[in-house]
C-alpha cells in the first residue's frame, strides 16, 4: 500500500478508482518490522501520499497525523480527500440514518449455530476430506463391536481450524463424540496417546493407547497438529509430525492393522514413513464444528 506506481499510477489514474483504500490488518505498523520504513510516523506519512483512507486495527494514522500536518509533511488537503471517501462510502450504506442497519442481535442469536447451518457445516467437512490412502479397510461396518479411538485430537474441541469468528468450542463435536453418536451400541474406548505439543517427546502414555488397541475391533487414530499452530504466521521449519506422535503411529499400527489414521492439519505435512506403515490415512484437514459427525459417517 505504500508503492506509489501501485497505488496512485494504476489504481488511481491508469484504472480510475475514486474509492476508499484501507490497508490490510496491522499494515502500516508492519511496514517497521519489514524494514521498509524507519518508524510508524513515516509510514503514516507515505500512507497519505499513496491515499491510503484507512488503516485496519492498527492507530498511526490518529497518533502521527495531526503531527505531521503540523509539520508540512502531510497537507490538509490529503486528510480531507482521504476522510471524503470514506465518508462517502458511509453514505452510500445509509449508516448515518441508521449506523446499526446490518446488525441485528436477534436474528444472530437464531441463526448462529442453528440446525440448518450445522448441517451444511458437516456436509461441507465430509465433502472436503481427503482419502489418501485404505489398504481396503475403509469403510469399517457399523456392525463393530469395539471402536479404540486413540492420538491427542481423538477427542479435542479444539479441531476447527484457524481463522475462527464466533466459535465456541463447547458446541464442537469431537470424533470421540460423533463415533459414540453413530455407533451406541459398539464399546468405545478411548487414549490419548501422547501430547499434541510439536515438541512432544513424552511415550508414557503410549501403552495404555497400545492395549486398547490390541483389544478393539478398529482402531481410530487422530494425530496431526494443533490448530493453533496453522494459519498466518505459522511457519514451522519442520514439516513432519512430532517423534511422540510418528512412535504412537508405529506402536498402534503394529498391534492392530484396522487402524485408519485421521489426520488433521492446515498445511502439506511429509508422511513418508507413516504412508509405508498406516493401512488408512484420511486427511480432513481441520473439519469444523461438526467435524466429529462428519469423519464418524465417513469412517
Amino acid at each position: 500500500v505504500l508503492n506509489p506506481h501501485l497505488m496512485k499510477d494504476i489504481l488511481r489514474d491508469e484504472w480510475g478508482f475514486d474509492g476508499i483504500v484501507i490497508s490490510d490488518y496491522n499494515c502500516l505498523a508492519s511496514t517497521v518490522d519489514h524494514g521498509y520504513c524507519e518508524n510508524h510516523k513515516q509510514a503514516v506519512e507515505l500512507a497519505m501520499k499513496t491515499e491510503v483512507n484507512m488503516e485496519m486495527a492498527t492507530s498511526c494514522i490518529v497518533k502521527y497525523g495531526e503531527e505531521l500536518v503540523n509539520e508540512g509533511k502531510v497537507t490538509r488537503e490529503q486528510i480531507d480527500k482521504a476522510v471524503l471517501r470514506i465518508l462517502k462510502v458511509k453514505e452510500k450504506l445509509g449508516l448515518f440514518e441508521n449506523p446499526y442497519r446490518y446488525a441485528n442481535p436477534e436474528e444472530a442469536e437464531k441463526i448462529l449455530g442453528c440446525k440448518e447451518h450445522r448441517e451444511l457445516a458437516r456436509i461441507a467437512s465430509e465433502e472436503s476430506a481427503v482419502l489418501l490412502k485404505n489398504n481396503g479397510i475403509l469403510p469399517f461396518g457399523k456392525d463393530v463391536k469395539n471402536v479404540a479411538l486413540i492420538g491427542p485430537l481423538a477427542n479435542e474441541k479444539q479441531i476447527v481450524g484457524s481463522w475462527w469468528c464466533a466459535y465456541d468450542k463447547d458446541e464442537t463435536v469431537t470424533v470421540y463424540d460423533g463415533i459414540k453418536i453413530l455407533l451406541p451400541n459398539a464399546e468405545i474406548t478411548y487414549a490419548q496417546g501422547c501430547d499434541l505439543a510439536l515438541d512432544a517427546t513424552d511415550l508414557s502414555k503410549i501403552e495404555e493407547a497400545v492395549t486398547l488397541a490390541m483389544k478393539a475391533d478398529v482402531v481410530i487414530l487422530c494425530v496431526g497438529e494443533d490448530m493453533r499452530d496453522s494459519g498466518e504466521s505459522k511457519s514451522k521449519a519442520f514439516l513432519e509430525l512430532s517423534f511422540a506422535q510418528k512412535e504412537l503411529i508405529k506402536r498402534v499400527t503394529e498391534v492392530n492393522k484396522n487402524t485408519a489414521m485421521v489426520l488433521f492439519t492446515g498445511r502439506p505435512l511429509v508422511l513418508t514413513e507413516e504412508n509405508q506403515i498406516a493401512s488408512a490415512i484420511l486427511n480432513v484437514f481441520f473439519p469444523g464444528t461438526e467435524g466429529g459427525n462428519a469423519i464418524a459417517n465417513l469412517l
